[in-house]
């Protein structure tokens, strides 16, 4: 009774031939939408990647080094690496990141720093809730959590949850939140929240003023700040922090930072508006800078000596271009080619995986109709003797066999796209991906044959077996005719 009653449960779960049909028909319909897709996609990473490096071995090959003099220079493409003209560099003041806020920030908070690009980042000291949902005894249950963090935008406390262990959880993980009405309070009127860059409008590159090369807006914002600005020096201009004592608390609003309201942190890396530990409402201020002492420029210059970008013709599916390079730092010509080959390299890895393994799923999707027919078969061979071991052995065969081919079948077509993008541009290359791809087409021949040859001699061995069974009989028939 137990066996019976597994059994049929097993059946009544497994869904009737109707509906295996129609879900493989889906995930069929699915295959033959995404396969083309997939391959889409593959062709068009190859292709990015292949105009990208034409370009890149264009320069190398086209590009001439010339001495840190723009007088000798005269419309050519061009590698140069010189040291920056640091009187060429931008002062950056408060204005240059909230001038748009207020035209008075400059004034209220007197501070400046010369570099090739600058960003300033505020924060503020704010309560942040979590909340996680579970079923305790059949009842959805919420438990929130509340900490101070600093946030580089203002956290809405009105969508907080307001029931009686939300406040008590705030009341400890965030002190004087309950002070304040409006719970975590507004930003500042006078400084922008969160990341503010800014950069040069241009710089010079070279040894002397009449004859520096002029690096153009474009190029300068390849400077990405990445250096903390030093503020240990501003100390004696800020005043602050603020003092609770006075009447102004840290959330105290509205707020208009000011040097009576700021002080450079211990550090030296930030200013702050209140002394440590922070409270709800605090802001904190740092700055970063790019100051190059040294560039390495791979574009065109003219008889001026200005940096521009240079213009690389079409071809092999590629549409003309204009480009510009500039790397903060000393470096050869081959290091620089070298590092503009490796860029962008693990993006196109990472696609290129992606759309084989998208590919041989969609090939499997497409087969899934082959797999309901071996399922539907099976069910019926569950009727006859020793039913379940047949259906075993077919549907396992069968997935076998459709698996083999969605991997071969979804990999050749995948490397043959490869291929043909990269048979313009580098044909050794082309040749290993159709050697790949051929490897997978004879791995999908060679899984055939074994499965054929598998077949024959499963075959073989019945027949030996029941013509044994038959000379047995035989022999015990003479037998008994003799007696």
């Amino acid at each position: 009774m137990g066996l019976d009653s597994e059994l049929e449960e097993e059946n009544d779960d497994e869904r009737g031939a109707g509906g295996k049909t129609a879900s493989s028909c889906l995930m069929c319909c699915m295959g033959l939408l995404a396969f083309p897709l997939v391959l889409f996609l593959l062709m068009w990473n190859e292709k990015r990647f292949v105009c990208k490096n034409k370009v890149v071995l264009e320069a190398a090959e086209k590009a001439v080094w010339v001495e840190c003099d723009a007088g000798k220079t005269q419309d050519v493409f061009a590698f140069f690496t010189c040291p920056v003209k640091q009187s060429s560099l931008q002062t950056f003041t408060m204005a240059a990141f909230n001038g748009d806020v207020d035209s008075n920030v400059s004034a209220d908070i007197p501070f400046s720093f010369t570099a090739a690009s600058g960003s300033q980042y505020v924060e503020m000291y704010q309560c942040q809730e979590e909340c996680t949902h579970e079923r305790r005894n059949d009842k959805p249950v919420e438990t929130c959590t509340y900490t101070m963090v600093w946030a580089h935008h203002k956290i809405n406390s009105n969508e907080f949850v307001q029931t009686e262990d939300a406040v008590t959880a705030r009341k400890v993980g965030c002190p004087s939140f309950e002070l304040v009405p409006s719970g975590n309070p507004e930003s500042p009127r006078n400084l922008h929240m969160g990341s503010s860059t800014n950069y040069a409008d241009a710089i010079l590159a070279g040894k002397g003023n009449d004859t520096s090369y002029t690096i153009n807006h474009r190029l300068v914002q390849m400077l990405v700040p990445t250096e903390p600005v030093p503020l240990s020096a501003f100390r004696a201009a800020f005043t602050g922090p603020l003092d609770p004592s006075s009447g102004v608390n840290p959330w105290t609003r509205p707020m208009v930072l000011a040097a009576s309201s700021l002080a450079v942190s211990v550090t030296g890396t930030h200013l702050e508006s209140c002394a440590q530990p922070a409270q709800l409402g605090c802001i904190r201020l740092s700055l970063l800078q790019n100051k190059p002492a040294d560039v390495s420029v791979l574009a065109h210059v003219s008889s001026a000596g200005e940096v521009g970008p240079q213009t690389f013709s079409g071809g092999w599916g590629c549409e003309a271009s204009s480009k510009q390079w500039l790397l903060p730092t000393k470096v050869t010509k081959d290091e620089m080619i070298a590092s503009l080959k490796e860029e962008g390299q693990s993006s196109v890895w990472v696609i290129r995986a992606a759309g084989i393994i998208l590919s041989v799923l969609s090939v499997f999707c497409v087969l899934q109709p082959i797999s309901a027919a071996a399922d539907i078969v099976g069910d019926c061979a569950r009727m006859m003797p020793c039913g379940r071991l047949i259906e075993d052995k077919l549907e396992g065969m069968v997935d076998w066999l459709v698996c083999v081919i969605s991997l071969n079948v979804g990999c050749t077509c995948s490397l043959l796209v490869i291929a043909l993008v990269w048979a313009f541009m580098r044909p050794i290359y082309a040749l290993a991906a159709l050697a790949l791809a051929g490897c997978c087409c004879v791995g999908a021949v060679g899984a055939k044959k074994e499965m054929g040859t598998q077949t024959l001699r499963q075959r073989e061995l019945r027949r030996r077996r029941l013509k044994g069974g038959d000379d047995e009989e035989s022999g015990s028939g003479s037998e008994t005719e003799a007696e």
